[in-house]
């Protein structure tokens, strides 16, 4: 284009200066009179050859890029195969750059949380160049800014200079200064903005023709698709990604949890552990004690999937090397303590609850280090929640904890289960409750350690109803016969 400005100086000069020889070779004269002319006629003829000469210029030096037919068919192959909203990203901003010739091209998407669109502006050059001088910086517009809501309103391409008036905010005022757009694309689907392209000047200074909107429009069509697209391949690997991790994690409490239940002569053990579709970190476990005795161990540790199954394993590991040493419960839980909390990280942590039950001195001992308060069903129908409490497992190395002593007698039931029973949540969002296990218990308090856990576990999901069970169930009853 600065050639094509200087060819045309180059014929003004020249035409000026056969006519002015023409003229004094003929008059003999040197007439002013023909410098003022000529100077007139280049100022009002200059700009009107130069914008032909340009546009001419334009259809023939950039003919393969603005045969747009072509290019919307090919990158509508192209983005087919572009699965990565990354890539997808730069195959259109290069494109459409190359495509129209503009200074630049910017497409932003939405942040993974959605409360923003960002993409990577450059000045001092463009994306692809690699000089030192080249500037790339981050630029956000929030969904509950100006600019974001502005943009929703509008399904068309809009003049940058007729959206900046309207913005008042100083930081979204700044950021469109510095991406220096043109025009300003949303990029909608179903009402709901999912993108927005902002598009520069053309290097030839031309303004748009109606080709070049056309173009646009149909460009931000396809755009929108494989943007929505690519985000339901995206969420669809996540998921197989996540379900792959699930069954692994899956796999590992179903191999840690006891595969069968000791036979104990007095009295009657039952438990069931029932998986969320998240899997949790329930666990429970039995340690057959000297003199007849039993260690009835659950928990509860934090965290959910292969992570939660790991520090399962881990606590379980634990557990079993102490308890294996017929030490007290309170013991039992201050060494698994200090183990997690010097090999683990401070937010990962379990609640946990280890009970020791001696049928021939009709005892009950437990030290619970933050886990739900086990429930004492009398023989005689009372109902008693064991409330005695200590501080959850891994966060503090040198915790002491205290032990507590029940005493137990023939007909008696001790229910221990997890909060996926008390917090399991009904379409309404209510909880299942203390309240509804303690009617349930005691409404079938005559029935076996098994029948009474099935009756529970029945009530809970009759709850639920349709709703997803959000975490694992767990449920041990023991008896006394």
């Amino acid at each position: 284009y600065s050639i094509t400005s200087g060819l045309l100086v180059g014929v003004y000069l020249l035409i000026y200066t056969k006519a002015k020889n023409v003229v004094e070779a003929v008059m003999g004269v040197n007439l002013p009179l023909l410098e003022v002319i000529f100077l007139v006629i280049a100022v009002i003829a200059f700009q009107p050859l130069l914008s032909l000469m340009e546009g001419v210029i334009e259809r023939w030096f950039f003919k393969g890029s603005t045969d747009y037919r072509e290019f919307l068919q090919t990158l509508s192959r192209d983005l087919l195969s572009v699965m990565n909203l990354g890539q997808l990203q730069e195959k259109i901003t290069g494109s459409l750059r190359q495509a129209l010739g503009l200074e630049n091209v910017y497409l932003f998407l939405e942040d993974e949380d959605e409360t923003a669109f960002t993409s990577i502006i450059t000045t001092n050059g463009r994306p692809e160049e690699t000089r030192s001088d080249v500037i790339s910086t981050e630029v956000r517009f929030r969904r509950d800014g100006q600019f974001v809501p502005l943009l929703s309103r509008i399904e068309s391409p809009v003049y940058s200079e007729d959206v900046q008036p309207q913005l008042t905010q100083a930081q979204e005022r700044e950021a469109l200064v510095r991406m220096r757009p043109k025009l300003l694309l949303p990029l909608s689907q179903h009402g709901r903005l999912v993108g927005i392209l902002s598009v520069g000047q053309k290097l030839s200074r031309q303004p748009f023709s109606y080709e070049d909107m056309t173009l646009l429009t149909l460009l931000s069509n396809q755009a929108t698709i494989a943007i929505e697209n690519t985000k339901l391949y995206q969420s669809k690997l996540e998921k197989q990604r996540i379900d792959e991790e699930l069954n692994v994690a899956r796999e590992i409490q179903r191999m840690l949890l006891p595969r069968h239940i000791p036979a104990a002569p007095q009295c009657e053990i039952s438990a069931i552990n029932l998986p969320s579709l998240e899997v949790g970190g329930d666990l429970y476990d039995f340690v057959e004690l000297p003199g007849g005795d039993l260690g009835i161990a659950i928990g509860d540790v934090a965290g959910k999937g292969v992570p939660g199954a790991i520090l399962m394993s881990s606590l379980l590991a634990v557990f079993r090397a102490v308890a294996a040493r017929n030490i007290k419960p309170s013991a039992v839980v201050q060494e698994l303590n200090a183990q997690i909390a010097r090999t683990t990280n401070p937010e990962k942590y379990a609640t946990f609850c280890y009970a020791v039950l001696s049928p021939e001195k009709q005892q009950l001992t437990y030290t619970n280090a933050g886990h739900n308060y086990p429930i004492l069903l009398r023989s005689n129908g009372a109902l008693i929640e064991l409330t005695e409490s200590n501080l959850i497992v891994g966060v503090c190395e040198d915790m002491v904890y205290g032990e507590h002593a029940v005493a137990v007698a023939s007909g008696d039931t001790i229910v221990f289960y997890t909060d996926g029973v008390t917090e399991a949540q009904d379409e309404n969002r209510r909880e299942f409750d203390t309240e509804r296990l303690f009617e349930v218990i005691a409404r079938y308090r005559h029935l076996s350690a098994e029948g009474l856990r099935n009756r529970i576990y029945e009530a809970v999901l009759q709850f639920i109803g349709d709703m997803p069970q959000s975490d694992d169930l767990t449920l041990v009853v023991v008896r006394m016969k």
